[in-house]
């Protein structure tokens, strides 16, 4: 009986021995899951300041040369604290795919120039473009009245640029006969609620241009050409006047714009992206920030995080 009561004791306490170790095991690898979690939650915030560094590098650069700039070249900000790396980019110019809407009550400007130095550490290099046709159109069926019995101005449009002063330049079309400008738009460049209907307005910049002149640089004719080469800073803003409605009730999207050149080159958008990113396998960061040109940019709205 004793031996029994031996071997009985010594069963109890290998369970026990071997119930410790298991609880010992767990309380280890929780432990060591809890360590893994908390590295995981640090090395990610690192990452994440790390691409957003990028950003707000992207922003200032872009800010520093102005609409219209892509950047790609010395572009890296390297973080030897945290052991990593940001890449970073700048789009400002795209290639019009197609029309696009004008937003209601707002003015669209597209400048004609652009910062064409793609290198941060590069000094500015001014471009121009001189060749482009600016195309208003609707989706409305002939017809289509946009909300009034008369032949009235659809979309207001000018045209601007700088003198070596900063003095601000401005052109606008001028009508031979004030109380009737859309009588002759196809001269005199206005465009037209009938021009709209079913139609379009073309404004190319090889066209002499009945307008009020510039201040001191002599009146008209001239040409888009000239009005808006560079280093002048040019600008064509446009805005829709007119309703969506027309007196029946019927109801379009509105007007689209839509400028294109020869050359196929891309113009400066409404709108910029930065792109930033930091490689660090699993703990890797990309931010995505769109933001309209002459808005401040507040990075909560914009980011978008991968």
């Amino acid at each position: 009986m004793k031996r029994k009561s031996e071997g009985l004791s010594l069963l109890i306490v290998l369970v026990l021995c071997f119930a410790a170790m298991g609880a010992a095991v767990a309380v280890f690898d929780g432990l060591a899951r809890s360590l893994e979690q908390s590295y995981a939650v640090q090395r990610g915030l690192q990452m994440f300041y790390a691409a957003e560094s990028g950003v707000e590098a992207g922003i200032f650069h872009h800010n520093a040369r102005g609409p219209g700039v892509n950047l790609s070249a010395n572009t890296t900000i390297t973080h030897p604290s945290v052991g990593s790396q940001t890449t970073w980019g700048v789009t400002g110019r795209a290639v019009f795919a197609g029309p696009v809407l004008i937003p209601e009550n707002a003015t669209v400007e597209i400048p004609l120039s652009y910062d064409a130095a793609a290198d941060t550490e590069a000094a500015p290099s001014t471009a121009g473009i001189n060749a482009y046709t600016l195309e208003l159109s609707s989706d409305a069926a002939s017809g289509f009245d946009f909300g009034t019995s008369t032949n009235d101005v659809a979309v207001d449009w000018s045209l601007s640029r700088e003198t070596a002063s900063g003095v601000v330049q401005t052109l606008r079309p001028e009508a031979d006969d004030p109380s009737a400008v859309c009588a002759s738009s196809g001269t005199n460049r206005f465009a037209c609620k009938d021009n709209l209907a079913g139609g379009s307005f073309v404004l190319d910049n090889s066209i002499t241009m009945v307008g009020i002149p510039y201040q001191s640089v002599g009146g008209p004719p001239d040409t888009f050409h000239n009005i808006a080469s560079p280093p002048n800073k040019p600008k064509i803003r446009f805005t829709q006047l007119l309703g969506n409605t027309d007196t029946t009730g019927v109801v379009i999207a509105g007007v689209n714009y839509m400028i294109t050149n020869t050359a196929g080159e891309a113009f400066p958008t409404d709108t910029y992206t930065v792109e930033s990113s930091v490689a660090d396998g699993r703990y890797g960061r990309t931010l995505s920030a769109t933001i309209r040109e002459g808005v401040a940019p507040s990075l909560l709205d914009v980011l978008i995080i991968e």
